[in-house]
């Protein structure tokens, strides 16, 4: 017997392509070898054995087709019938990689035999474990003695025994666990043990005979047959987690929902939804990829108990697609439609409102940008009147750069039209087409100045109008103005600050009449986001801010190296004359509005961030409108905080001042267990309007969740309810 050991980068080389050779030859190793280069690479940080043989004999050797060995001492007979290695063995077949104490090599019988802390690392990803190994040179059929193979990303699956046999492997006496086992759980949680089982690579499946799941080592269910995909398999075939509930107003509910692979671009969830006290809902979603897009298909039928109107069949609908038709051109759409007004409420779908449905086509290039969209609104509101609901057909909005100049400035051009048709009430069409040039200077001092003009012509036609308004109205609207910002910045060791004043000055004809109609424009938001909305602070076309104003503020803005991070803005607009186109409790009505004010910090390191808004009376600093949120992370406590009150503004469709306060709060008693709650308050009524909570444990193997929430309105069949909600998810590889 010859010997080769392993004492430098040189020497390690040439033994691993010694054996190498003799491995794929069945011939002395030296006749090989002696057709190659005198000088061998030396391996470089991280690279591995297989690349650095295939580096060195570059196109002479396959490696996808050739086993390669590095070891710390090599042996093998000058006829080639047999080889050894030992200490720190690694032999590689293509992406297949064997580690051992020991290898020996039979080329008569063209095996492998492994010992001492075998690791076979598969192509799929999984890795086995053994304490011996007999296998084909080509690492794929073989015996395994005490074999445990680690299911990438999904836990151990441990045997007796084990054979592999191309891109299967069984284990006999099998025991599979994706719970981690510590000094402080010895017992893992769940396990699931077998008289034998199969990690199958081709299928992607772990598959059991007679399995038995235990938890903490006891039975609790035995079935004949068993199987789940491995951690490769994004989508399967089969039963998701059931949920199970109660509430005070259906009874007993269930939902089981089945997952079906149609396709690899298809799929479709079926949950049959049961309430003991109103009956059987069946939900469905089904899902689509295109050649051009893709699509969403779901919602629910059920003959369960009636509504208001006697109804016993109930359901809605939610769908949304989008498709391409060119590289810039597209359509698409959402449907949101219920059987009634309080289905979706009742059963815990959602608690909206209104439902909006859309089609739309959209086209969008670097210059230009348009979009055509109809409209359908399902109110469940029951002040609203359906009837008086309008279907939005066409709406069209367009807009075009047509100038982008750095001398000239930058011109726009942009046009709507619109198509409302109700019921009952007004109809309309409106068209509208404008023009808008800006041209930003900056000058040595850093002051940057932006003069702008705008000009924009609507005109309606009406039917079913009140009878003091005309069939064609319109009307012109321009404003020009200037937008002077002057920022300073201080680099400070503390971080950088940066202050900026903004003034805008904005001439425009004053509104005489409001003679148009007004559809898009009746809620304004006024806050330091529209504070510096130079032309026009109204949301849609209907409205037009007239008059010559100043609107001015400033902004502060702080970055600290660490992440700490702090901004606020403040401002008011001033005008020669009261605008009576904005509502009384706008804040913009009269010639000093309100105070404007918001305030942004965010501290990384104790997980804070907060943002508050405030609007305040311009006479007496009363607050109008106000804003909270904010949400801290204190180990092992987080907190999430919002506040919002508005004034009435009978106007806008607003004729009572709302005020709610929402807390929620999460604790995590250890990495396992969360505790949680969350609650709303009406603050102007003194009632609750929804609380919650529960209780929730996860791992690396089960989730259980157990939580309860309680709805304090009522509107018709969905009343006043109190419900519990249970889930629990043992964790399969690839689930």
């Amino acid at each position: 017997m010859r010997d080769a050991s392993r004492r430098s980068g040189l020497w390690s080389s040439a033994g691993v392509l010694a054996l190498g050779c003799a491995f794929w030859a069945g011939q002395p190793p030296e006749a090989r070898a002696q057709s190659l280069p005198n000088s061998l690479p030396t391996a470089s940080a991280g690279e591995s054995s297989a690349s650095l043989l295939q580096r060195y004999v570059g196109s002479e050797v396959d490696p996808e087709s050739r086993l390669f060995v590095t070891a710390d001492s090599l042996n093998y007979d000058s006829r080639g019938e047999a080889a050894s290695a030992e200490g720190e063995v690694e032999a590689v077949y293509g992406a297949r990689v064997l580690r051992a104490d020991r290898l020996t090599y039979d080329s008569q019988a063209d095996r492998i035999q492994a010992a001492g802390n075998v690791i076979l690392l598969n192509d799929d990803g999984s890795t086995l474990f053994a304490e011996s190994a007999d296998l084909s040179a080509d690492l794929t059929d073989g015996q395994i003695a005490q074999p445990t193979a680690r299911i990438m990303g999904g836990g151990l699956l441990m045997g007796v025994e084990g054979r592999r046999e191309g891109e299967a492997l069984a284990l006999s006496k099998a025991v599979y666990s994706p719970c981690a086992i510590c000094e402080t759980r010895r017992q893992p949680l769940w396990s699931l043990r077998a008289r034998r089982a199969t990690l199958d690579e081709a299928s992607h499946d772990v598959i059991y005979e007679d399995p038995s799941f235990q938890i903490f080592g006891q039975t609790v269910l035995t079935l004949p047959y068993f199987r789940h995909p491995d951690p490769t398999v994004s989508r399967r075939t089969g039963f998701l987690a059931p949920r199970l509930g109660w509430s005070k107003e259906i009874g007993v509910t269930a939902k089981t929902p089945f997952f079906w692979e149609l396709a690899p671009d298809k799929d479709l969830t079926f949950t049959p939804y049961l309430a003991t006290n109103d009956g059987l809902i069946l939900e469905a979603e089904y899902r689509s990829l295109t050649e051009t897009g893709g699509y969403r298909l779901g919602g629910s039928l059920g003959h369960v108990a009636a509504n208001d109107n006697g109804e016993h069949w109930r359901g809605h609908l939610d769908a949304d697609g989008r498709f391409g038709l060119t590289d810039t051109l597209a359509w698409g759409f959402d449907v949101n439609l219920a059987s009634d007004d309080t289905y979706l409420r009742r059963y815990d779908f959602t608690d909206a409102d209104r439902l909006t449905s859309r089609l739309y086509m959209d086209r969008q290039t670097e210059t230009a940008y348009a979009e055509l969209n109809g409209f359908y609104f399902q109110s469940f509101r029951p002040e609203e009147d359906a009837a008086t609901i309008p279907l939005v057909l066409p709406e069209l909005r367009a807009r075009r750069t047509l100038v982008a100049d750095p001398e000239w400035g930058f011109v726009d051009v942009e046009s709507s039209l619109l198509g409302l048709t109700r019921r009952e009430g007004r109809d309309l069409a409106r068209v509208s087409a404008g023009v808008n040039w800006e041209r930003p200077f900056t000058l040595d001092s850093g002051l940057r100045v932006t003069p702008f003009a705008t000009a924009r012509a609507v005109g309606y036609a009406q039917r079913d109008q009140p009878v003091d308004e005309s069939d064609f109205v319109g009307r012109v609207d321009a404003a020009v103005g200037i937008d002077a910002r002057w920022p300073f910045v201080a680099h400070r060791d503390s971080g950088i600050h940066v202050i900026e004043p903004i003034v805008q000055v904005v001439a425009a004809p004053q509104v005489e009449s409001l003679r148009t109609p007004n559809e898009d424009s009746i809620d304004i938001e006024f806050d330091e986001t529209t504070l510096f909305s130079a032309v026009s602070r109204f949301p849609g076309v209907d409205r037009w801010e007239g008059g010559t104003r100043l609107n001015a503020g400033v902004r502060y803005d702080f970055t600290a190296p660490t992440g700490e991070e702090f901004e606020a803005a403040y401002g008011r607009v001033f005008r020669f004359e009261d605008d009576p186109a904005f509502s009384s409790a706008s804040g913009l009505r009269d010639r000093s509005s309100d105070h404007v004010a918001m305030a942004r910090v965010a501290l990384p390191e104790y997980g804070l961030e907060a943002l508050g808004r405030v609007r305040l009376d311009e006479h007496d600093l009363t607050m109008r409108r106000g804003e909270l949120y904010a949400s801290a992370d204190f180990n092992p406590v987080s907190l999430e905080v919002s506040y919002v009150t508005l004034d009435a503004d009978p106007e806008a469709g607003s004729p009572v001042r709302r005020s709610e306060l929402g807390l929620g709060v999460e604790w995590r008693v250890n990495p396992y267990w969360t505790v949680y709650a969350s609650g709303v308050r009406d603050l102007e009524n003194k009632d609750l309007i929804r609380t919650g909570g529960g209780l929730r444990y996860e791992d690396e193997c089960l989730l259980f969740d157990a939580s309860v929430s309680r709805r304090y309105t009522t509107d018709r069949d969905a009343e006043d309810d109190l419900s519990f909600g249970l889930r629990a998810q043992l964790k399969f590889p690839g689930g």
